[in-house]
């Protein structure tokens, strides 16, 4: 687990002091858990997300998935959010659309 932290804050070019760390839910054979870890301050955390975008252009990282962490409710309304916009992509293959503050942005190609 350490070395894989490691290597991860490597490729992302950042080396925060990792307060908390460990991995959600109950084990089971062939199934991938998640690693939550804490680090000391927001700033920190809007770097390594900010970055964290280039980990699926770097071969043997392109499923590894860095998000911030969500309440329920946050949870709920970012999957509504995201079915819309799946939703608007296929409807309109011709423009762009993104999230950006909680909505859907539309960008001409």
């Amino acid at each position: 687990k350490q070395w894989y932290q490691r290597r991860v804050r490597d490729k992302l070019e950042e080396k925060p002091q990792v307060m908390k760390c460990g991995r959600i839910g109950q084990r089971s054979a062939g199934a991938t858990r998640p690693i939550r870890f804490s680090v000391r301050s927001t700033d920190i955390v809007y770097q390594i997300l900010r970055k964290a975008k280039r980990l699926k252009d770097i071969e043997g990282y392109k499923t590894v998935y860095i998000s911030p962490n969500r309440t329920r409710e946050e949870r709920i309304s970012r999957q509504k959010l995201v079915k819309s916009l799946k939703e608007k992509r296929s409807d309109d293959p011709d423009s762009r659309y993104f999230i950006r503050g909680g909505e859907i942005v539309k960008a001409e190609k």
